[in-house]
Parts: structure tokens; C-alpha cells; sequence
């Protein structure tokens, strides 16, 4: 019986070890503004990822409330952190809310992407 239990034991550490693995892939680790969040009209957007993205491979838009594309600049790397992408602006965004719909393939070849919301507050 202990040997049994020793080996079931076993697998499910081995499984667990393979579920952290394979959970490992590209993906947004936290942004700013944060999502769901209320944020005076930012400047930037900041994302940063689980992995160092391949080169030249996030793309980043911003929607309105209308769905509208919002003019910004292109995705550009953070120079002292390689997992963190920056986004510039272009103009104050008014008030409402917004999306931030993001894809990006990272170092293990894997694609990831997604998108959350933010709201602009009224000035």
C-alpha cells in the first residue's frame, strides 16, 4: 500500500511539474494602465509579458468606446527590460472607455494574445 501511494504520489508531483511548464507560454503579465482600471489619460500604454517577446512581433491597438482605432506609436521595447513593450500616445485621450487588444509571439515560438479594458476619467 505505501509503495502505491509512493508511486501516485509520483505522478501527480511529475504532472504538476509538466502543468507549470507547459503554462509557461507568452502571455501578459500585467499592463498599465491596468485592466478594468480608471486612469487619468495616459501617455503610454506599458505592457509586460511573461517571456521576452521575438523581435518585432507585438502588435498593440487602441479602440474607443465606439470602436474607433486610436492613433498610436509602434510597440517599442523597454531597453532595461526586454519582457515590457511600450506604446506612446499620440494625443490626450478623452474621456470613456477604451480596449487594448495586444498579440506578440514570445521566445518559445508561442503566439499569445488578448485584450482589457480601461476607462479615461472625466477631467
Amino acid at each position: 500500500m505505501k509503495r502505491s501511494l509512493l508511486v501516485a504520489l509520483a505522478f501527480l508531483v511529475a504532472g504538476a511539474a509538466t502543468l507549470s511548464a507547459s503554462s509557461l507560454h507568452f502571455a501578459l503579465s500585467k499592463s498599465m494602465p491596468e485592466a478594468e482600471s480608471t486612469v487619468a489619460p495616459p501617455d503610454e500604454l506599458r505592457l509586460w509579458f511573461s517571456q521576452v517577446p521575438q523581435e518585432n512581433s507585438v502588435s498593440v491597438r487602441l479602440v474607443d468606446g465606439s470602436g474607433e482605432l486610436v492613433h498610436t506609436g509602434d510597440p517599442t521595447p523597454d531597453a532595461s527590460d526586454g519582457k515590457v513593450i511600450a506604446v506612446s500616445i499620440d494625443h490626450a485621450l478623452a474621456p470613456g472607455s477604451y480596449t487594448v487588444a495586444w498579440r506578440g509571439i514570445g521566445d518559445d515560438g508561442h503566439v499569445g494574445r488578448g485584450d482589457f479594458p480601461f476607462s479615461v476619467a472625466t477631467r
